[in-house]
C-alpha cells in the first residue's frame, strides 16, 4: 500500500499543449458519462474513450470536428484525437441510438474555468486501465472550489483508489464493466496524487487556483 504526505505540490503553470479528458459510454443507459465537456480553443483535444457493454453499433461523430472513428471492442480503451478550431456549442453524438453529449468550447482558460464556476459542479471521467498498468487521462485538471463528480470505470480488474486528501474510500471503488462515482470539492490548489492500493499506476489531480 502507498502512503502519501496530505501536503500539496504547487500547480505547474507551463502552458498546456493538450487537453485530455475521457468519456465512458453506457449502452444500457443509452447516455456518456460525463454529459458535458469544456474545452479551449486551438488547443488540441485527447479524448479516451471505452464502453461497458457489447453492441452492433460503435460510432459516433463530434461534428464539425470528427467525423467517425474506429471500431474499438468494449472492454478497451480507445483515442480520438481533435483540434477545436471555433468556439460554441457541439455535440458529441452516438450515431446508432442517438444519445448525445454536450461539448463547449470556449476562447480562453480564463473562460473555460468561468464556465464550470458557473455550472456549479465540475464533472469528469477516468478510466482506469489495469490491463496496460495506465490512467487515461493520467492528469485531471479541476478547478479549486467548485464540487467535483468523477465517474470511473476499470479495464481488466479493480482496486481501491483514493485522492490524497480529498477522497479516502473504506474498500474497492473502482470495477470492471461498472461506473463508480468519487464526489468531493478540492479546497485546495496544487498537484494531488491518485493512489492505487494493489496495481501501480499512477495519477495526479491538478487542482487550480480560484482567480
Amino acid at each position: 500500500t502507498l502512503v502519501a504526505s496530505p501536503t500539496a505540490t504547487p500547480a505547474r503553470g507551463a502552458a498546456v499543449t493538450v487537453q485530455e479528458v475521457a468519456e465512458i459510454e453506457n449502452y444500457a443507459a443509452n447516455r456518456f458519462y460525463p454529459e458535458s465537456f469544456v474545452v479551449v480553443q486551438g488547443v488540441p483535444v485527447r479524448l479516451h474513450i471505452t464502453r461497458l457493454h457489447q453492441e452492433h453499433i460503435n460510432r459516433f461523430t463530434i461534428e464539425p470536428f470528427v467525423r467517425s472513428t474506429a471500431f474499438f471492442p468494449p472492454g478497451t480503451r480507445g483515442t480520438v484525437e481533435f483540434l477545436p478550431g471555433q468556439t460554441g456549442e457541439f455535440r458529441i453524438r452516438n450515431d446508432g441510438h442517438g444519445y448525445e453529449a454536450a461539448l463547449s468550447v470556449v476562447g480562453s482558460a480564463e473562460e473555460l474555468r468561468t464556465r464550470w464556476t458557473s455550472r456549479g459542479l465540475q464533472e469528469f471521467s477516468l478510466i482506469h486501465d489495469f490491463n496496460k498498468s495506465q490512467l487515461a487521462p493520467q492528469r485531471l485538471v479541476v478547478q479549486q472550489g467548485v464540487p467535483l463528480k468523477v465517474y470511473n470505470t476499470g479495464l481488466g480488474g479493480q482496486d481501491k483508489v483514493s485522492v490524497h486528501p480529498f477522497y479516502l474510500p473504506a474498500t474497492t471503488n473502482v470495477e470492471p464493466v461498472k461506473i463508480t462515482v468519487f464526489e468531493f470539492t478540492p479546497s485546495m490548489a496544487g498537484e494531488f496524487p491518485i493512489i492505487y492500493e494493489r496495481h501501480k499506476i499512477s495519477g495526479t489531480l491538478i487542482v487550480q487556483p480560484r482567480p
